[in-house]
């Protein structure tokens, strides 16, 4: 079901070759900065670039096999791919889910764009086993008093005194 939801999804942007959407996309593209070099490489047809209907192609080789082309994607777009790649593509790691954007599309800081996506999913977060490593306690005290621990109990019960409140005073060097 859900590698069924990323081809669909995947292949509506690959119709926008063939030309639905392909005039916000070219306008999209011409109008993003951030893939000013990759435009020029693609005007002069160098290192994989080239322009095809008024889109940007890479062409890369794919798993050893044979070439695909890439669709270059401006920046309003790659949320949504983001988004459907990681939450509707089963929340994978940031590599497994580059890997998969990476099959049609590229941009500039695909990597770090998914890093920080999937490292702010909230479901991704709530699922996680990954706990930091706590600092070793390596305190050494000598004196007692040294070192003194401090906590507030309460509200309780009003006692004799009309206190709710306990405080308590523990020496960390002799419990």
């Amino acid at each position: 079901m859900i590698d069924e939801q990323w081809e669909e999804f995947a292949s509506k942007w690959e119709n926008i070759k063939d030309g639905n959407d392909r005039e916000r996309w070219a306008k999209e593209l011409e109008e993003d900065d951030s893939l000013k070099t990759w435009k020029e490489l693609g005007r002069r047809q160098e290192q994989g670039y080239k322009w095809r209907h008024g889109l940007l192609m890479h062409t890369k080789l794919v798993e050893y096999e044979h070439y695909s082309d890439a669709l270059v994607v401006p920046k309003e777009f790659r949320g949504q791919i983001l988004k459907i790649a990681h939450d509707n593509g089963g929340h994978f790691s940031t590599d497994k889910t580059v890997k998969k954007i990476r099959k049609r599309f590229v941009w500039p800081g695909i990597v770090k764009d998914t890093q920080d996506y999937c490292a702010s999913c909230r479901k991704c977060q709530s699922n996680s086993s990954y706990m930091p490593r706590r600092a070793p306690m390596v305190a050494r005290l000598t004196e007692p008093f040294e070192s003194v621990a401090l906590d507030l109990v309460g509200p309780m019960e009003k006692g004799k005194g009309g206190n709710r409140y306990l405080l308590t005073c523990i020496c960390l060097s002799s419990k």
